[in-house]
C-alpha cells in the first residue's frame, strides 16, 4: 500500500495525538444545563438553547423536533500566507465532541461570540486578535447553517491575509493549496465549516497552478471546469435566482411554531402528542486537552439515520453545468438553492427526493464523478452522517427530468452566487467545495 500523503498523515497524527472523551450524562446530572420554560439552556444565558418546534412538513403531516437556537453569529476563518510565493493556507485539526472520529481538519479560527469573549471561562481561541479585526478581512459573507436542526442561525466565512511568523497552535498546519484540494475530496478530514468558506470566497485563492485535474479521477471534467471559470455570468442571473426562490417559498414556506421541551429515559424531546422526528437530544459530558476548555458537559443533537445529498453535472455545449433545487427549510428565513436531490427531512421541503423510486434511477443511470462522507457539525450534532456526491447525467432525456424547478449553473455563476449572501445551503455549499476540489 503507497503511503499516505503528508496531509493525511498529519490529519491522522492528530487523532492519536489529542486526548478526548465523550460520555453520556443524564440532564439531572449537569451543573450547567437544565430544562427552563421548555427550552434546555446553559447557566450563562449564552452559547446556544435548545427549543421545542412544530410544523406541518411537505407530506401534510404535523411533525415536532428539537431545534438549536443561536442567534449570535459565529466567525469561521481561513488565514493565507505566502511562503517563496506560494500560498500556503493555515488549518487546525479540531476535536469537536460530535465528529464520528473525534478530530477533523477545521478553519484556522471556528468561534460564536461566546467563545471570543469566553463566556466558558476558558482561554480566548487562538488567531482571536486576527480575526476579530474586520481590517484584517480580505473577504467575509454571511452564509446560513443547517436549516433543519439549527433556527434562523448565521456564521460570517472570513478570509485574512497575514504574515507566515503569526504564533499558531500546535494543533495547526499550514498546507499547500494541491493539500488542501486533497482534503477537499477526501472522507472525514476536512469539516462543514472549512468547506463553506472554501466554497463561498474567491475560488482563484484554492487554485494551485499546477493543476488538480493530474491527480483527480476525472481529468476531462477538471479542465474544463477549469476553464469554465473565465465563462461570463448570465445577465440577470442573481435577479433570476431570487425570483425562482421567492417562487418556491411561496408555495412551500413552513409555519413553526414554539413547544415545550421534556427530560426522558432516551433524552430530551419534544413535549407533544404530534409524531416527532427521528432527531433526539442527548447530553454528553466532554473533556480533552486541546480546546480553550478542557472539560465542560453539552447537548448534542443529531439523528440516528444517515442522509445524501447528491449534485447533478451535464456538458451544455461543451460547458460543465450544475442542478440546484430550490429548498425551504423550517429553519431558513427564506428558500436557498439546496442540492439537486436529497434525502427526505420532515423539515425540508425540496422537489427531488433521493429515496424516491424515479429519482434512484435517475442517480443509477448517472456517472459518479467523486463523493465523500463525513459527519456534520460535530461541535452541535451526533455523529450526523451525511454522504455528498456529484454525478454525470449524459443527456437531454435525463436533464430535462430535473427541470424546471430549479436552476442549471455553470462554474462561474456558482462562485457568483456563493459569494452573495443567503443563496445556498449548507448542504449545497459543502458539495460545492468538491467542485473546488476537482479544480
Amino acid at each position: 500500500m503507497p503511503d499516505q500523503p503528508d496531509v493525511l498523515n498529519w490529519a491522522a497524527s492528530e487523532r492519536n495525538r489529542q486526548r478526548f472523551s465523550v460520555e453520556t450524562l443524564p440532564l439531572s446530572e449537569s451543573t450547567e444545563w437544565s430544562l427552563r420554560n421548555g427550552s434546555l439552556v446553559h447557566e450563562t444565558g449564552r452559547f446556544f438553547e435548545v427549543r421545542g418546534i412544530e410544523w406541518t412538513d411537505a407530506r401534510g403531516d404535523a411533525i415536532c423536533s428539537p431545534f438549536i437556537l443561536q442567534p449570535e453569529v459565529g466567525i469561521l476563518g481561513i488565514a493565507i500566507t505566502n511562503r517563496d510565493g506560494e500560498p500556503r493556507v493555515l488549518l487546525d485539526a479540531k476535536f469537536e465532541p460530535g465528529n464520528v472520529h473525534g478530530v477533523d481538519i477545521a478553519p484556522c479560527f471556528q468561534a460564536t461570540k461566546s467563545n471570543f469573549e469566553k463566556a466558558h471561562g476558558g482561554a480566548p481561541p487562538a488567531l482571536s486578535d486576527i480575526f476579530l479585526s474586520q481590517e484584517n478581512w480580505h473577504s467575509h459573507v454571511r452564509q446560513s447553517e443547517q436549516g433543519t436542526r439549527f433556527f434562523r442561525k448565521w456564521n460570517a466565512n472570513v478570509v485574512v491575509m497575514v504574515n507566515e511568523d503569526i504564533h499558531i497552535s500546535q494543533s495547526m498546519r499550514w498546507c499547500t493549496l494541491p493539500e488542501l484540494s486533497l482534503l477537499l475530496r477526501t472522507s472525514h478530514t476536512l469539516n462543514t465549516d472549512a468547506r463553506s468558506v472554501v466554497a463561498t470566497s474567491d475560488w482563484d485563492l484554492w487554485l494551485s497552478p499546477e493543476s488538480a485535474s493530474r491527480q483527480a479521477p476525472h481529468v476531462g471534467l477538471s479542465r474544463a471546469l477549469r476553464e469554465s471559470l473565465s465563462e461570463p455570468v448570465r445577465p440577470g442571473l442573481e435577479s433570476e435566482t431570487t425570483s425562482v426562490l421567492a417562487l418556491w417559498d411561496s408555495q412551500h414556506a413552513f409555519s413553526p411554531r414554539d413547544v415545550p421541551l421534556v427530560d426522558g429515559p432516551q433524552g430530551v424531546n419534544v413535549d407533544s402528542t404530534v409524531p416527532t422526528g427521528d432527531v433526539v437530544v442527548t447530553h454528553h459530558q466532554v473533556s480533552t486537552d486541546s480546546r480553550e476548555r478542557h472539560a465542560w458537559d453539552q447537548p448534542l443533537i443529531g439523528s440516528t439515520l444517515p442522509s445524501e445529498e447528491v449534485l447533478f453535472c451535464s456538458f451544455v455545449d461543451g460547458v460543465p453545468c450544475f442542478f440546484f433545487a430550490p429548498v425551504s427549510e423550517v429553519g431558513l428565513e427564506h428558500a436557498q438553492l439546496g442540492n439537486s436531490m436529497s434525502t427526505f427531512d420532515s423539515g425540508r421541503a425540496n422537489p427531488f427526493i433521493v429515496t424516491t423510486s424515479t429519482n434512484s434511477e435517475l442517480i443509477n443511470a448517472s456517472e459518479l464523478f467523486c463523493s465523500i462522507t463525513q459527519s456534520d457539525e460535530g461541535g452541535r450534532f451526533n455523529r450526523q452522517l451525511v454522504t455528498y456526491s456529484i454525478r454525470l447525467l449524459e443527456n437531454q432525456e435525463q436533464r430535462s427530468r430535473l427541470t424546471p424547478k430549479g436552476l442549471w449553473l455553470t462554474p462561474s455563476e456558482i462562485q457568483s452566487l456563493a459569494r452573495r449572501e443567503g443563496f445556498f445551503t449548507n448542504e449545497a455549499r459543502t458539495t460545492i467545495s468538491l467542485i473546488v476540489g476537482l479544480l
